[in-house]
């Protein structure tokens, strides 16, 4: 990987998850991670190399925090956005590690500019990099939530499918109202035998939430219910239809 700007850096560390949204900090074990560090089981000796390597102060760039777990004491690292682009810069490549020492170095001879070109400088700077963040941010955003609608969309999964009657319960008028719905919403759709109605097939749509168990019947997740309308709209929508009950007959639905 080739990353050769500090706006670089603090992309690739939100992206891989590295970065702590809610304060923008980045812990020090997902930073050396990032960097692709391997720092065995002592990891806390080598973020302290970094710390010394790259000069950075406590309670300014970085902080630490005692975890004691039994008779074992843990230091668990937080750095800021800052810092961290900084040791990723300069981990990855030797064009990094030569951007980083141009920042020192301007960061050296400031006082010898004007403040007036100085703060421009940083004010432009601090813009192109609050712009590269957000758009950063929304990327990611963008696969999360991605990532989140699609988890919801296997949960119908989850379960074993069943027959409509036993997830609606008992009422025949709710379940061919159901059956109309599902047909209407292209999850299934008519059969047909000797230009009579003969149960249902399922659609591409429906795969995902159903299984067709014969040539006319079809199971359903239980989950299904989230989808589709209440069952006393169903009634409601029954009797509007005038739907006979078909507790009697051999039930087409």
């Amino acid at each position: 990987m080739n990353i050769t700007t500090l706006e670089q850096a603090a992309s690739h560390l939100i992206e891989v998850g590295a970065v702590d949204m809610s304060n923008m900090n980045v812990e020090g074990k997902k930073l050396l991670d990032a960097c692709g560090y391997n720092y065995g089981k002592d990891s806390k000796k080598f973020i302290d190399r970094q710390i010394v390597k790259h000069g950075l102060s406590s309670g300014e760039d970085y902080t630490f925090d005692i975890i004691v777990e039994g008779n074992i004491k843990r230091c668990i690292y937080h750095f800021t956005l800052n810092s961290a682009n900084h040791i990723l810069l300069a981990a990855m490549t030797e064009q990094g590690k030569s951007a980083r020492q141009q920042a020192i170095n301007l960061k050296d001879s400031v006082d010898s500019v004007p403040v007036e070109m100085v703060e421009s400088f940083m004010a432009d700077m601090a813009a192109k990099f609050l712009g590269q963040t957000e758009q950063a941010i929304a990327q990611v955003s963008h696969k999360y939530e991605a990532q989140v609608k699609e988890k919801e969309h296997l949960i119908y999964k989850k379960s074993e499918p069943i027959s409509l009657t036993k997830i609606l319960g008992n009422s025949h008028k709710v379940v061919q109202a159901a059956n109309l719905w599902l047909e209407e919403n292209g999850y299934q759709e008519v059969n047909f035998e000797n230009r009579k109605r003969k149960g249902w097939s399922i659609s591409d749509k429906g795969r995902d939430l159903g299984t067709q168990v014969s040539n006319a019947s079809i199971f359903w997740v239980p989950e299904i219910k989230k989808i589709m309308p209440k069952t006393s709209e169903l009634l409601d929508f029954a009797e509007r239809l005038e739907l006979k009950d078909m507790r009697h007959q051999k039930a087409l639905f």
